[in-house]
């Protein structure tokens, strides 16, 4: 697999969507992930991010976005398996305690 594309596989744990993500979060492939994201109801969504190999601050921002619209409405955003490069970019942008990290399984 080309590890730069982003793909993303939506799947259900005790009927919650996971959203299994791999590949590159940027610029380029933001909408690849925002798009589902955005299109989901449900209250609370996980995001397996394991197989994400790189992403940046537009990761972020669709990440953080999607928890700020869901927690408006009593909803939750999970990340479940945080790949080095995601653990390592929640830390240095002080979000880690925000996107903690969920011991959802599937």
């Amino acid at each position: 697999m080309d590890d730069e594309v982003l793909h993303v596989e939506i799947t259900h744990a005790d009927r919650t969507p996971v959203f299994v993500v791999t590949g590159e979060i940027d610029a380029d492939s933001m909408l690849a992930l925002q798009a589902p994201l955005s299109e989901f109801t449900h209250r609370h969504v996980v995001l397996d991010m394991s197989g994400v190999s790189f992403m940046d601050c537009r990761g972020l921002r669709v990440i953080l976005s999607q928890r700020i619209k869901m927690t408006e409405t009593g909803g939750s955003v999970h990340i479940r398996g945080a790949s080095p490069p995601v653990r390592r970019l929640m830390r240095v942008s002080g979000l880690t305690d925000i996107l903690h990290e969920s011991d959802t399984r599937q």
